[in-house]
This record gives structure tokens, sequence and C-alpha cells, in this order.
């Protein structure tokens, strides 16, 4: 009898465990039947879009509803949104610093960021999200990022696009391909503010990602922007909320072009989130906040099976968004992701 009861345990977890644990990182392998059945084919284009430091209260309030048509829209009706105030479920940056570099390493590695608690810290050496995607084609996998720091979220040898605020560029041959070099080059001649040094405003960043995703149709694009934070940390309440009204108009801008993507019959995903929450006094965020743990997440596209408010099976994490979009693209999350991925928005 405890031969038999072993067999069958060894049979079991061969049968639901192996799919996931024996594939190698980035390599498009069979997903499990379940998870297959959840997403019978793979998605085409998807966009990760993020806005620094946008507290869950305010996308969830009823000033949301009113200023942020698109997010209210998405979150009500035409996508999948987690994280409401009032559900039983949340979604957290795992922290404990709650900062910004640390909160992106979370989201484009797929584990917590044990190793970098601060703003400060060095490139990564481990493979994250762009670099797992990303193929002999530097073109089809881009980040553009207000913030430079950005960047060192990244292994500095990643191959494909990225664009971080005016500190550094990756892939100038592929900008210049498609006519945008010019256009870069301009945005880094502008004034900084609201932030400072390597700093690129909003507008500058999302008017060329959003071009190179006219132009080029990349397969991945992370578009991270960032007046959001710099304004709340100079308490400056209403430019902190007109930056967030122009960030509803990017994603407003990147919806419809992935819509324009769909209706030729492309598999579409839209993830859009923050990097981190705020503090109760609004404007700070950090180790000492643990309020500015707490985050949100939306979810559209043609893979998305769009229900308003959802309620997830247990708390979630920002270290879940890499093992989801590289399950919806066909490849087996990392085995040494910490994050799950995110199965009820499909």
């Amino acid at each position: 009898m405890q031969q038999a009861l072993l067999l069958v345990a060894c049979l079991t977890c061969t049968l639901t465990c192996a799919p996931v644990a024996n594939v190698r990182a980035g390599t498009p392998a069979e997903t499990p039947v379940r998870i297959a059945r959840e997403i019978p084919e793979p998605a085409d284009h998807v966009v990760l879009l993020t806005t620094d430091g946008v507290r869950w209260q305010d996308v969830f309030s009823s000033r949301g509803a009113d200023e942020l048509p698109t997010l209210n829209r998405l979150m009500t009706s035409d996508g999948a949104a987690i994280g409401a105030p009032n559900g039983r479920s949340a979604i957290t940056a795992s922290g404990p610093a709650f900062l910004s570099l640390p909160g992106y390493r979370e989201l484009l590695s797929g584990h917590a960021s044990q190793g970098c608690q601060a703003n400060d810290c060095k490139a990564p050496t481990e493979a994250g999200l762009v670099e797992e995607l990303s193929g002999a084609d530097p073109g089809d996998i881009a980040v553009f990022s207000s913030w430079g720091t950005v960047g060192d979220a990244l292994t500095h040898d990643a191959n494909a696009v990225v664009s971080a605020g005016k500190k550094y560029l990756l892939g100038e041959p592929e900008l210049a391909r498609v006519g945008l070099l010019g256009a870069w080059e301009d945005a880094q001649t502008g004034k900084s503010t609201p932030g400072w040094g390597s700093y690129r405003p909003d507008a500058r960043t999302s008017a060329l990602a959003i071009e190179y995703l006219e132009r080029r149709e990349p397969r991945f694009m992370f578009l991270s922007l960032g007046d959001t934070d710099e304004y709340a940390h100079q308490g400056k309440r209403d430019d902190y909320w007109r930056a967030l009204r122009n960030f509803d108009d990017t994603v407003a801008a990147v919806e419809r072009k992935l819509t324009e993507f769909a209706a030729r019959g492309d598999r579409t995903l839209l993830i859009v989130t923050t990097d981190h929450g705020r503090a109760d006094n609004f404007t700070e965020h950090g180790p000492k906040f643990p309020e500015s743990s707490r985050v949100w997440l939306v979810a559209t596209g043609s893979v998305v099976k769009a229900r308003g408010r959802i309620e997830s099976p247990s708390v979630r994490h920002l270290r879940d968004v890499a093992p989801t979009v590289l399950l919806a693209t066909g490849y087996a999350p990392n085995a040494n992701h910490d994050g799950e991925p995110l199965l009820e928005l499909f």
C-alpha cells in the first residue's frame, strides 16, 4: 500500500510540476494543461506601462473616475483590475524598501529585489524579463523610461532598444532605422523639469515610445513614466494630478495602437501598474512607510478577460508581472521566479 501511494504521488508530481520546473528560462515551451487552457495562443504584442509612485487610493477614487477616463473604463468594463480598495485581495511591492529602483527590479526580474534596497544599486547580472524575451532582433524588444535609473534594472548588455532618460541609449541603429534618432536627440536637449539631472520629462518619453510602437511594432515594450512621483515629492498635488491625467492619455494612446493590431488578428496584452505607493503624508514612500507598499494593476487587450475589478486568490505582488508576461508570450516562467502568473487576468 505504501509503495502504491508513493507511486501515485510521484506520477502526480511529474504530471503537474514538471512542465514548469524543467524548462529553461526564456525558452518557448509547452505550458501546463491548465495554463494552456487559460492562454491558448501567445500574445504577439505586449506593453508594460508604469507611472511612478501613484497611490491606489487615487486610481480607484471618485476623482480618478472623473479625471482618468481611460483607466476608469479599463477598471470597470474593458479590462481587469487588481487591488481595488474594497476587495478581498491586494497587490503590493515586496519591499522592504518601497523605492523606485527596487520596484522596477522586482517588476522585471520576477522576484523580490532583496539585493537592491536603494536607488543607487548597480545593474543586475542576472537576466530579467527584457533579456529573457530578447532574441536575434534587438528592435523587437524596447524600453523607454523618463527616469534614467530605470536602466539600472537591466543588464547593461541587453539585446534591446533601451532609452533610459538622458542617461544612456542602447540600440541606436534601431532608432535610426525607424527614423527616430533625431527625435531622441531632440529629447535629450530639453529641460529635466519636473525631475533633475538625467531625467527626461514624460511628454518627451511617451512621444518617443508611442512613435516607436507605431513604426516598429515591437513584440514587447516597457514604458516607464515618472512625472507623478517627481511632483508628489515636491508636495504639488495639482501637478501630480495633471501628470496622472497625462499618463491616462498615454494609456489611451497605447491602447488604441494595440487595438489596431488586434483588429488585424494579432493578440495583444497591456499591463498598467506602478512601482510603489505613497505614504499617508503623500510626499514620501520607503521603508519607514509600510503603507507605501500597496499598488494597483490594470490589464487589457485581446488576451485578457475583461470583467472589471476582480478578486485574486491571494495577495499579489509586483514580482508576479514578469512570469505573467513570459507566460502570455508563450515562454515558460523562469523556475527561479518567486512570482506566480496572474492567471485571473485571462
